[in-house]
């Protein structure tokens, strides 16, 4: 990704939890849930989960840990911001931003424990 795509990637973060609201995200929210079913126990890794929309479905569906990985530091920013804003406890559960391009994601993301 050029410079110029990743800073207007990262401009766009401070605006990403309005879309949420738009009727094509809230069909997509929708379907990523159905899509998800079941997460109990699972541990989750979201690729390119920006400021952690689908991952806290995850967590909604019984994931205990949901990795998110970026490229873009105001994404995960505004996904860390989301995350001590809401009102619920995550007691076992873990919501987790890392930043990576998905060729240099860590191998132990990869692989099942």
């Amino acid at each position: 990704m050029s410079y110029a795509e990743q800073t207007q990637y990262d401009s766009f973060a401070p605006k990403y939890a309005s879309v949420e609201k738009l009727p094509c995200s809230k069909l997509e929210g929708q379907l990523v849930q159905n899509a998800l079913r079941d997460c109990t126990g699972l541990k989750v890794l979201d690729v390119g989960g920006g400021s952690g929309l689908h991952a806290r479905k995850a967590i909604d569906a019984g994931a205990t840990v949901v990795d998110v990985v970026d490229i873009s530091p105001e994404m995960m920013r505004a996904g860390q911001e989301i995350e001590t804003s809401l009102v619920f406890a995550l007691t076992i559960k873990t919501l987790l931003f890392l930043l990576f391009t998905i060729l240099h994601l860590p191998f132990y993301l990869l692989i099942p424990t």
